[in-house]
Protein backbone atom coordinates (compact mmCIF):
# COMPACT_ATOMS: atom_id res chain seq x y z
CA UNK A 1 0.00 0.00 0.00
CA UNK A 2 1.83 3.58 -1.24
CA UNK A 3 2.23 5.79 1.80
CA UNK A 4 -0.01 9.58 1.99
CA UNK A 5 1.95 12.14 0.45
CA UNK A 6 2.65 14.73 2.90
CA UNK A 7 2.61 17.92 1.75
CA UNK A 8 5.47 20.76 3.07
CA UNK A 9 3.33 23.11 5.11
CA UNK A 10 5.87 26.01 4.12
CA UNK A 11 5.32 25.13 0.63
CA UNK A 12 4.98 28.42 -2.12
CA UNK A 13 2.26 28.33 -4.68
CA UNK A 14 3.17 29.46 -8.50
CA UNK A 15 0.86 30.70 -11.12
CA UNK A 16 1.61 31.23 -14.44
CA UNK A 17 -0.13 33.08 -16.94
CA UNK A 18 -1.41 32.14 -20.33
CA UNK A 19 1.61 33.65 -22.27
CA UNK A 20 3.98 32.22 -19.62
CA UNK A 21 2.45 28.86 -20.27
CA UNK A 22 3.11 29.49 -24.25
CA UNK A 23 6.63 30.41 -24.11
CA UNK A 24 7.63 27.59 -21.65
CA UNK A 25 5.70 25.58 -24.45
CA UNK A 26 8.05 27.12 -27.39
CA UNK A 27 10.83 26.17 -24.96
CA UNK A 28 10.19 22.28 -24.39
CA UNK A 29 9.60 22.40 -28.51
CA UNK A 30 12.87 23.21 -29.07
CA UNK A 31 14.51 21.67 -26.18
CA UNK A 32 13.07 18.67 -27.99
CA UNK A 33 14.01 20.03 -31.58
CA UNK A 34 17.41 18.31 -31.52
CA UNK A 35 16.68 15.28 -30.14
CA UNK A 36 14.05 14.74 -33.01
CA UNK A 37 17.36 15.21 -35.43
CA UNK A 38 19.11 12.81 -33.93
CA UNK A 39 17.41 9.85 -32.71
CA UNK A 40 19.75 7.75 -33.29
CA UNK A 41 21.66 9.19 -31.19
CA UNK A 42 20.05 9.61 -28.37
CA UNK A 43 18.41 7.65 -25.68
CA UNK A 44 15.10 7.35 -23.97
CA UNK A 45 15.47 7.17 -20.53
CA UNK A 46 11.63 8.58 -19.62
CA UNK A 47 9.61 5.80 -17.74
CA UNK A 48 6.48 7.09 -17.77
CA UNK A 49 5.62 7.02 -21.78
CA UNK A 50 4.44 10.44 -22.20
CA UNK A 51 5.27 13.28 -24.91
CA UNK A 52 8.84 14.33 -25.40
CA UNK A 53 7.62 17.74 -25.23
CA UNK A 54 5.33 17.41 -22.46
CA UNK A 55 7.71 15.76 -20.50
CA UNK A 56 9.74 18.97 -21.28
CA UNK A 57 7.24 21.52 -20.48
CA UNK A 58 6.49 19.68 -17.15
CA UNK A 59 10.30 19.61 -16.21
CA UNK A 60 10.34 23.85 -17.37
CA UNK A 61 7.41 24.41 -14.97
CA UNK A 62 9.53 23.81 -12.10
CA UNK A 63 12.80 25.29 -13.23
CA UNK A 64 10.48 28.90 -14.01
CA UNK A 65 8.57 28.69 -10.76
CA UNK A 66 12.03 28.47 -9.28
CA UNK A 67 13.44 31.11 -11.50
CA UNK A 68 9.99 33.69 -10.07
CA UNK A 69 11.12 33.18 -6.39
CA UNK A 70 15.24 33.18 -6.50
CA UNK A 71 15.04 35.94 -9.62
CA UNK A 72 16.67 33.32 -11.75
CA UNK A 73 17.33 33.03 -15.36
CA UNK A 74 16.24 29.61 -16.35
CA UNK A 75 18.86 28.07 -19.14
CA UNK A 76 17.01 27.76 -22.31
CA UNK A 77 19.84 26.20 -24.29
CA UNK A 78 19.15 23.06 -26.33
CA UNK A 79 21.05 19.93 -25.12
CA UNK A 80 21.53 16.49 -27.29
CA UNK A 81 21.59 14.40 -24.31
CA UNK A 82 19.92 16.49 -21.85
CA UNK A 83 20.89 19.29 -19.34
CA UNK A 84 24.10 19.34 -16.94
CA UNK A 85 23.48 17.85 -13.45
CA UNK A 86 22.28 21.09 -12.20
CA UNK A 87 19.64 23.35 -13.30
CA UNK A 88 20.44 26.53 -11.42
CA UNK A 89 23.96 27.92 -9.41
CA UNK A 90 23.37 29.80 -6.88
CA UNK A 91 26.19 31.57 -4.91
CA UNK A 92 27.64 28.79 -6.29
CA UNK A 93 25.58 25.91 -4.85
CA UNK A 94 23.99 23.96 -7.74
CA UNK A 95 20.90 23.23 -7.58
CA UNK A 96 18.57 20.98 -9.67
CA UNK A 97 14.59 21.06 -9.65
CA UNK A 98 12.79 18.19 -9.39
CA UNK A 99 9.27 18.36 -10.81
CA UNK A 100 6.96 15.99 -9.91
CA UNK A 101 3.69 14.86 -8.41
CA UNK A 102 4.17 13.99 -5.06
CA UNK A 103 7.29 13.20 -3.27
CA UNK A 104 11.33 13.73 -3.71
CA UNK A 105 12.67 10.95 -5.83
CA UNK A 106 15.68 10.10 -8.00
CA UNK A 107 15.99 6.84 -9.27
CA UNK A 108 19.16 5.63 -7.58
CA UNK A 109 20.98 7.80 -4.74
CA UNK A 110 23.82 8.46 -7.08
CA UNK A 111 21.46 10.42 -9.55
CA UNK A 112 21.40 13.19 -6.99
CA UNK A 113 24.46 15.19 -7.85
CA UNK A 114 23.70 18.75 -7.54
CA UNK A 115 24.49 19.77 -4.17
CA UNK A 116 20.98 20.90 -3.44
CA UNK A 117 17.59 19.29 -4.95
CA UNK A 118 14.34 21.33 -5.04
CA UNK A 119 10.92 19.65 -4.56
CA UNK A 120 8.19 21.20 -7.45
CA UNK A 121 4.64 19.55 -7.75
CA UNK A 122 2.77 19.92 -10.48
CA UNK A 123 -0.79 18.98 -11.39
CA UNK A 124 -1.52 16.79 -14.49
CA UNK A 125 -4.57 18.78 -15.21
CA UNK A 126 -3.50 22.43 -14.33
CA UNK A 127 -0.37 23.16 -15.94
CA UNK A 128 -1.23 27.10 -14.52
CA UNK A 129 -0.33 26.29 -10.91
CA UNK A 130 2.64 24.55 -9.26
CA UNK A 131 4.08 24.43 -5.60
CA UNK A 132 7.34 24.64 -4.69
CA UNK A 133 7.44 22.15 -1.49
CA UNK A 134 10.87 23.35 -0.29
CA UNK A 135 14.65 21.93 -0.58
CA UNK A 136 17.13 19.58 0.70
CA UNK A 137 20.72 18.61 0.61
CA UNK A 138 22.26 15.73 -0.91
CA UNK A 139 23.38 15.08 2.55
CA UNK A 140 20.27 14.83 4.14
CA UNK A 141 18.44 13.17 1.18
CA UNK A 142 20.93 10.40 1.41
CA UNK A 143 20.56 10.61 5.42
CA UNK A 144 16.54 10.41 5.56
CA UNK A 145 15.18 8.67 2.09
CA UNK A 146 12.55 6.17 2.41
CA UNK A 147 12.75 3.49 -0.35
CA UNK A 148 9.51 3.11 -2.37
CA UNK A 149 8.44 1.71 -5.61
CA UNK A 150 5.92 2.90 -8.12
CA UNK A 151 5.98 0.06 -10.23
CA UNK A 152 9.50 0.26 -11.88
CA UNK A 153 12.03 -0.15 -9.56
CA UNK A 154 12.66 0.75 -5.96
CA UNK A 155 13.52 4.64 -5.52
CA UNK A 156 14.86 6.79 -2.64
CA UNK A 157 12.40 9.65 -1.80
CA UNK A 158 11.46 12.12 0.58
CA UNK A 159 8.82 13.34 1.85
CA UNK A 160 7.77 17.13 0.68
CA UNK A 161 7.19 17.97 5.15
CA UNK A 162 11.13 16.57 5.40
CA UNK A 163 12.32 19.87 2.72
CA UNK A 164 13.17 22.93 4.03
CA UNK A 165 11.12 25.91 3.47
CA UNK A 166 12.16 27.26 -0.05
CA UNK A 167 12.52 30.73 1.52
CA UNK A 168 15.66 29.67 3.49
CA UNK A 169 17.48 28.21 0.47
CA UNK A 170 18.85 31.61 -0.65
CA UNK A 171 20.70 32.35 2.78
CA UNK A 172 22.03 29.18 2.51
CA UNK A 173 23.50 29.43 -0.65
CA UNK A 174 25.85 32.24 0.48
CA UNK A 175 26.28 30.94 3.68
CA UNK A 176 28.00 27.64 2.06
CA UNK A 177 30.35 30.08 -0.27
CA UNK A 178 31.29 32.19 2.93
CA UNK A 179 32.45 29.17 4.37
CA UNK A 180 34.00 27.61 1.26
CA UNK A 181 35.60 31.04 0.88
CA UNK A 182 37.21 30.58 4.49
CA UNK A 183 38.04 26.78 4.17
CA UNK A 184 39.74 27.24 1.61
CA UNK A 185 41.56 31.01 3.17
CA UNK A 186 42.26 28.52 6.10
CA UNK A 187 43.79 25.58 4.25
CA UNK A 188 45.67 28.07 1.73
CA UNK A 189 47.12 29.26 5.29
CA UNK A 190 47.88 26.59 7.21
CA UNK A 191 48.32 23.56 5.22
Amino acid sequence: MPRAIVSNPFKINVSFDKEELKYITSVARKRQAPKDANLHLVTDKRIVKRDNVETHIIGLLGEFAFAKLLYGIVDTKNYLGGDTSKDFEVYGVTIEIKTLQGYLTFKRLSDFVADVAVLVVYNKNDYSKVQVQGWITRQDFNNCHFTDNFGYGDRPCVQPAQLLPISTLKAYCLNTRNLRYIMSKIKDTYL
